[in-house]
């Protein structure tokens, strides 16, 4: 069976199949956004690009001239500033991957740095003077001073003090009338819905793989704690417990993303941006299965599935997945680790009393393994989890409006 080539989609829309159209369409944050998220390693290496992948490979995220540093592997101008911060570009990706499943008017996403998805975010674009807002599934009171800006309505939100929206996302969808005929619109909107769903296992992976990569990084950042020089050790005994008492600090933060006991468990991070991708889809379903209660009020076998349209379910099911096979996932024994720690020592200088030595020790290397270890669990329990919600939520949910509109 043929590999399927994944497309790079840049800003303008264009799908960059190849090296050529690549650089006919590039643009630098988009290219980043895929570097950040392990994509564009994956395009190069599908299309045997060797070269790239190999100069790729060996950037670093946190290297503040990364983005000129793509520009010139792919031997592109680089016309903007030298330094980018790359959780701003993950955080950006995130967002319009969280609009995109409101709406896919090429306006609006667009306009994603004028849009606000609570209070906080809209304070922000008061500040920035933006005049043209959008508004998307949030709760949101506008200040009457504020009340004279341009206000769009994106999915469902909760709105105070608005005068009038000067444009609605979702429009209106018309009554049943006494024929129970089914408006094209809402057929649409079943298709649009379950659409969104079935682009599920790439959005959740983009935002999982970068919430993993934050954590083993901070694992690995503690490396330095771990290459101890100084005078004031003088027996390989001491040494080995100071050497201990460190790391075990450091394991001990390891050990509780795979805690479901822990404030630190990957599992309720993991669940609660399901619920955030899953969350407007499931009520625009739930909208449309109610516009339908009358239509199918003698199908019980389809109102059976139709009371299992919950969120709160979902958002208990979501977790119970998560911390299934938590532990299964977890690293190895401190044990594992802790022998790759090395000491060393040497005579004083001049030499001190009874031939005392300093001991130093460095553990970097078992810093190292415990964060390549987290981050390989990790991608493995990702990988997991997004199998389970599809398989046990998304899958069901796609079912049944397939259902849906066979019938309709």
């Amino acid at each position: 069976m043929a590999k399927v080539k994944i497309p790079l989609v840049m800003k303008n829309g264009e799908k960059a199949k190849d090296m050529e159209s690549l650089r006919e369409n590039f643009d630098v944050e988009t290219v980043v956004g895929y570097y950040l998220d392990g994509k564009l390693s994956k395009w190069l290496d599908d299309r045997y690009y060797e070269e790239e992948a190999e100069a790729v490979a060996l950037l670093d995220s946190d290297d503040p001239q990364l983005a000129s540093k793509l520009c010139s592997i792919f031997g592109v101008e680089h016309t903007g500033g030298d330094e980018m911060r790359t959780e701003e570009i993950m955080r950006r990706k995130e967002r319009l991957a969280r609009l995109r499943q409101l709406t896919e008017d090429e306006e609006i996403l667009g306009n994603i740095d004028c849009v606000a998805f609570d209070q906080e975010e809209l304070a922000e674009l008061y500040d920035r003077g933006v005049e043209t807002i959008y508004l998307c599934e949030g709760k949101f009171k506008i200040p009457k001073s504020k009340q004279g800006l341009d206000y769009i309505l994106v999915g469902e939100p909760e709105v105070n003090g608005l005068r009038k929206p000067q444009k609605m996302e979702q429009e209106e969808t018309a009554a049943f009338e006494d024929s129970l005929s089914i408006p094209s619109s809402t057929v649409e909107t079943l298709v649009s819905i379950a659409e969104t769903l079935k682009t599920f296992s790439e959005t959740s992976t983009s935002i999982y793989t970068f919430y993993l990569q934050k954590q083993v990084n901070n694992i690995a950042f503690h490396g330095f704690e771990m290459s101890y020089q100084g005078t004031d050790i003088h027996s390989k005994h001491d040494a080995e417990r100071k050497a201990a008492r460190i790391f075990e600090s450091i394991y001990d933060q390891a050990i509780d993303f795979f805690s479901t006991c822990s404030e630190a468990s990957l599992a309720k991070p993991i669940s609660r941006e399901f619920n955030q991708l899953i969350g407007n889809p499931i009520n625009q379903l739930k909208a449309v299965l109610k516009e339908l209660d009358e239509f199918f009020r003698e199908n019980e076998d389809i109102l059976g599935k139709i009371e299992d349209i919950d969120l709160e379910h979902f958002e208990e099911k979501a977790l119970e997945i998560a911390e299934e096979k938590l532990d299964f996932y977890r690293i190895d024994g401190i044990s594992s680790y802790m022998y790759k720690i090395t000491y060393d020592s040497w005579d004083h200088d001049p030499p001190g009393l009874f031939g005392k030595k300093d001991w130093n020790f460095d553990g970097s290397d078992a810093v190292s393994s415990l964060a390549d270890d987290l981050q390989q669990r990790g991608k493995q329990y990702i990988e997991y989890v997004i199998s389970g919600y599809e398989n046990d939520i998304i899958k069901p949910i796609i079912d049944l409006i397939e259902e849906l509109r066979k019938i309709l």
